[in-house]
């Protein structure tokens, strides 16, 4: 957004962003650390809801792309969530899951690394 460049040119990058990596993780995420955590936990009920938010806000994105105010609020809900599980539910989750177990969930979530393929159109870089 800073560099002006047209919402609905990053709308795009969003829902391809959101569907061959987001939607992964957040399922990654949900299926082997959330569990880990009794449902009632305020951080982990915090996550889901943020994740959710998150859906539904792709969801809006995709209906209108050139909504330049519903971009800027993805960016900062997604930032926003990050830096809370950065901040907050990483460090619980560290201090209340046995080490064998987030050695074995550690090693899940790095054989499914991957790259982000299939984009070409690199905006944010300072070419045109």
């Amino acid at each position: 957004m800073k560099k002006s460049i047209e919402p609905e040119r990053i709308s795009r990058y969003i829902i391809h962003f959101f569907e061959t990596e987001l939607k992964a993780h957040f399922k990654e995420e949900e299926e082997l650390l959330f569990v880990e955590v009794p449902p009632d936990n305020k951080l982990r009920m915090q996550a889901e809801a943020e994740h959710k938010n998150i859906y539904e806000l792709i969801e809006r994105i995709s209906t209108r792309p050139g909504d330049k105010d519903l971009v800027q609020t993805f960016a900062n809900t997604l930032e926003k969530h990050i830096r809370f599980e950065e901040r907050q539910l990483f460090n619980y989750l560290q201090d209340n899951i046995p080490a064998s177990s987030l050695s074995q969930i550690a090693s899940q979530l790095k054989s499914k690394e991957k790259v982000l393929t299939g984009w070409s159109d690199a905006f944010w870089e300072n070419r045109s």
